[in-house]
């Protein structure tokens, strides 16, 4: 039977990868993407979001399938140096070092001291400063060109693809009209996708330095709406909306707040 132009660009499910276990698209986890404000879906398989990519033979021949031409890595440098990315074949690496190396990631954190609420507190903080620190706005700006240049599918991450992915994803789906509902339940998926890796740091942490401590890096590796919250009130507050933040804070421009649309929207 003679398959149709419909059925010949069907793009299959985004696999699982137990290795890169926070690995997604960014049109969301369904075969159907998201829905815009005015009706029309996400595209799959042109953005998808993870944390490190350090995957096992098995995960890497399933990347492999998905045609990668570039890895955004969002990583500081020690974050690199300590777990370098092993990249699909034919795909380049671009580091876009969202926090810098002048400030601290959660290894940094004296773990004796840590509780629930300092993680809390200390994630809020992390995402305000996606918005109002300059330095990390430059970098987001960045990011959101490159990706709007890029040629073929393209993964973007951090340590955990959770914060500086999850604010990413965030932006590219505020940018293509998704309901604001559909982008806090897609960023909440972390907590599904990296149950493992967040079960594994509580029980190390908290076998090391007790319950609060446990309490503490559980906050930390899993994903709150108050902190996703916190980067959008910050970008109302200060742009007037999320859209402002983009044209306003990131300073992107029509033309590149355009290409993104080309390829966001089916």
């Amino acid at each position: 039977m003679t398959s149709t132009a419909d059925e010949q660009t069907v793009i299959p499910a985004t696999p699982k990868l137990a290795s890169i276990n926070n690995f997604r698209d960014v049109a969301g986890p369904d075969l159907v993407g998201y829905r815009t404000s005015d009706g029309r879906q996400l595209t799959r398989g042109v953005f998808y979001r993870a944390n490190r990519i350090t995957p096992e033979p098995a995960d890497a021949e399933l990347l492999a399938a998905l045609n990668i031409t570039r890895v955004f890595d969002l990583r500081t440098s020690s974050e690199i140096t300590e777990r370098p990315d092993i990249l699909p074949a034919g795909a380049e690496h671009v580091h876009i070092n969202i926090h810098g190396d002048e400030h601290g990631t959660i290894a940094d954190l004296d773990f004796s001291t840590l509780t629930g609420e300092l993680g809390m507190q200390y994630l809020v903080g992390v995402y305000r400063a996606f918005v109002s620190d300059a330095d990390q706005r430059k970098e987001f700006a960045n990011l959101l060109q490159q990706l709007a240049d890029a040629d073929g599918p393209a993964i973007f991450h951090c340590a955990s693809g959770k914060d500086r992915t999850g604010w990413t994803a965030a932006l590219l789906q505020s940018i293509a009209g998704v309901s604001e509902a559909d982008i806090i339940a897609d960023y909440l998926l972390s907590n599904e996708y990296h149950r493992p890796t967040i079960d594994e740091y509580t029980q190390n942490i908290t076998a090391a330095h007790g319950s609060a401590a446990g309490e503490g890096i559980n906050a930390l590796m899993s994903v709150h709406p108050e902190a996703l919250q916190a980067a959008l009130d910050e970008a109302t507050n200060t742009y007037g909306s999320v859209d402002g933040y983009v044209r306003e804070g990131l300073e992107l421009p029509q033309s590149t707040i355009d290409a993104l649309l080309r390829k966001l929207i089916a």
